[in-house]
Parts: C-alpha cells; structure tokens; sequence
C-alpha cells in the first residue's frame, strides 16, 4: 500500500472553500473563488472589522461596463482603411485584374508574380497597380453601391495622379534592363484607365461627343513603349523579365493563311483602295507633290502589313491583345494623319477597332470602345464617299459586321460602359 505523502495544510481558507473542499487563496475577502463565482466570502475567526479592512486592502478588478476604450485618432482610422484598402487592390491584381492586361499564356506568371514583387521596389508601379485595380473594381462589379463605387473610383483617381507624376519623372532617367520593362506596363496600365476615365459617367465626366482624342491618347502612349524599347535596345528587351522570346515565337508562327477567309479579302480590298486612292490622287496632284503621295502611299501600305500581321498573329496562336502592338509600332506617325482625316487613316483605324472589339471579353477596359469606334469612322467616311475609290463600301461594311453593327444607328457612348 503506498504511502500517504504528507502536506502543509492551511486551516486559514474562507467558509466557502472549505465547504467546496477547494484550495482558498486566503487573499480575501473575496477570495479569487468566491470573487469568480459571486458568492459572499466570510474567513471564520476573524472579526467583521478585520474582514472589512482585507477587503478594503485588496485591489478591485475594473467592472466591464466601466472600461473606458480610448478614442481612436482619426488618422490612424484612415491610415488604416487606407492599408486595407490597398491590401484589397493587390489581391484583385493577383486574382482578377491582371488579366486585363495578359495577351499570352507566358504573360500570367509574369503579371500574377514577377510585376507584384517589382511593384514594392517601385511605388509608381504599386500605384498604377492600385489605380487600375481600384477603377477596374468601380466598372466591372455590378452588385457595387453607387455610393461605394464613387470611393473606388476616387481612390483610383488618386493613385492614377501619383503614379502619373513619377512615371513622368522616371521617363526622364536613363532607361536600364529592369526599368524598361516596368515603363512599359506601367504605360500598358496608364494607357487603358485614359481610355476608361472620359466616359466614367458617376465621376461627373462630361461624354465626348468623338471617341478620337480618346484614341489619340492610347495611340501616343502605346507609341510611347515603341520608342522606349528601341532607345533601350535589342538586348534590354531582350534580358528583362518580360517574355519576350514567347513573342518572338508568336510573330514566326503567324501566317496570314490563319485568318479566315473573309479577313483576308478585306485586307485585300484594303490595299486596293490604298492604291486607287493614291493612283487617283497622282493623276491629280501636281509634279512637285509626287513624292510626298508616293511616301504617303508607301506609309499607309506599310501600316496595313503590320496591322494584318496583327490579325494573323491572333488567328495562328492562343494569344490576344496585338491591337496594342499595332499601336506601339505606327503611333507616332499614324496618329497625326488621323488627325488630320486622311480617308485611308480614319479606314485603316476602323480595321484595328475590329482587331480591339474581338478583345472586350477578355480586357475589362475595352467595352464597347470598338463597336463605337467603327461606328464613328464608318459615319464620316460614309459622308465623303462620293469623293473616294468605289472600293470603300466594301471595306466598311466588313468592319461593321465583324462588331456587329447591322443599321447605321449605334448606342450611344453614355452605354459604353454599364456603370448603374
């Protein structure tokens, strides 16, 4: 039988322990158990007086509805909200807007991964991150409040003026192999909130009654990053994080016998009427001014190869978004011509429109951008058709039917995007 081992015990505990057979404190009253359980704690042997002076001693525990919370400082409040908030844009990134911007297979671990990570080194990117995220937020989501979404679209404004005003400050530095890359989809980004903004109607924003100074904006931006990677170079494109070699893939792969029979008819009604405009206006023009049409002509030729090369890329491979390529490649000089209404320009334009309006389902910012657009240059051309090739119905009317537009009649621009 084993021992029974001896302890020290206490003959000083409360009336109520003792009764329960539990070990007393002695620190009362109250006691600790007496206290949990609210019960009254007496010690037997000592007098009323010395009880009511243990008790006095004994510090009290704060009662829970006397707890005094201090108040919180407003700037931390919106500090706070302000890091949540952000917190929520870089997930969107990840998870949902960067596909916005992904036109290869090759593009998603680069967006989804490589660009997050680059955007803690460089807070333009992180801002035009946000930026996008945030409008992207405001546009796509249809359960959002009216109210919510003007705060989305306010913080996206706001990051949008921050990551402008460095992006323009970093454009004057000297472009190395891991700023190139940066520039460039922080150009991608900047370039579809411009497109996107204009027509923000719970913004407050006036509509514009022509989707021109829109395109204009794009074109000059997406001519922007032309410019960057040929003063960067062959080799800094080549050695950025960016796939390059999948685009270069791409490009070999394509073959104009991809396309569908119809796409190449209307590129070749599109040469054609290229010729027989400039063939006409040769007959016309005067001898000094011969080899400024011939340039022209040669100019607009050239455009339309790299934009069929565009299509043809989209149709051979599991790849979208060239309509950004064709940007990049001839915006510095095709824009000024569509500026100034050069008939082949404004119809070269309602080509790419097609090539942009295959993409609204894949980029959130696209919209109806290149239905409306087809919509404006088929209009205008159509009023000086009698002064053009007879060529041109027929180039007009495929673009119209390619983005769907069956009358003469097209939504208005308040519908582009569907924002109530």
């Amino acid at each position: 039988m084993q021992k029974r081992r001896s302890h020290t015990k206490s003959r000083k505990g409360c009336i109520n322990c003792k009764k329960q057979h539990v070990k007393c404190d002695e620190q009362g009253p109250p006691c600790s158990n007496c206290e949990l359980r609210r019960l009254p704690c007496e010690y037997k042997g000592r007098s009323p007086r010395e009880q009511l002076a243990l008790r006095e001693k004994k510090p009290q525990a704060p009662q829970q509805n006397t707890i005094e919370l201090p108040v919180r400082n407003a700037v931390v409040d919106d500090a706070l909200s302000m890091r949540l908030l952000e917190l929520e844009l870089i997930h969107r990134w990840t998870t949902t807007t960067y596909r916005g911007y992904s036109s290869m297979p090759e593009d998603n671990n680069y967006l989804m991964s490589i660009i997050p990570r680059a955007a803690f080194s460089h807070e333009y990117l992180l801002h035009s991150i946000f930026a996008v995220c945030a409008l992207e937020m405001a546009v796509t989501t249809p359960a959002m409040l009216g109210q919510q979404r003007k705060q989305y679209a306010r913080a996206s404004v706001k990051y949008y003026d921050q990551a402008s005003a460095a992006y323009r400050a970093e454009l004057g530095k000297e472009i190395t192999t891991e700023s190139l890359h940066i520039l460039i989809i922080v150009s991608e980004l900047i370039a579809s909130m411009n497109v996107v903004l204009p027509h923000c109607n719970f913004l407050g924003a006036c509509q514009p009654r022509t989707l021109l100074p829109t395109i204009t904006v794009l074109f000059q931006i997406m001519a922007g990053t032309g410019n960057m990677c040929k003063i960067g170079g062959p080799e800094k494109v080549t050695n950025s994080p960016f796939p390059m070699a999948a685009v270069v893939r791409y490009l070999r792969e394509a073959s104009i016998s991809s396309m569908d029979a119809a796409t190449r008819i209307a590129f070749s009604s599109l040469r054609r009427f290229n010729d027989d405009f400039y063939g006409l206006s040769q007959t016309a023009a005067k001898a000094e001014t011969l080899p400024e049409v011939s340039s022209e002509h040669a100019y607009f030729h050239q455009a339309i190869s790299v934009l069929e090369m565009c299509f043809a890329v989209e149709a051979s491979n599991p790849t979208h978004g060239w309509s950004a390529a064709f940007a990049s490649q001839t915006g510095q000089e095709f824009i000024p011509k569509v500026i100034q209404r050069k008939p082949i320009a404004l119809l070269i334009l309602s080509y790419w429109a097609v090539l942009l309006h295959a993409h609204r389902t894949e980029y959130w910012w696209v919209g109806s951008l290149g239905k409306d657009l087809v919509a404006e240059l088929v209009s205008e051309l159509r009023q000086i058709s009698s002064v053009l090739p007879q060529g041109l119905e027929k180039c007009i009317s495929w673009a119209e039917q390619q983005v769907g537009i069956t009358c003469r009649l097209t939504e208005s621009l308040d519908e582009m995007y569907v924002l109530d």
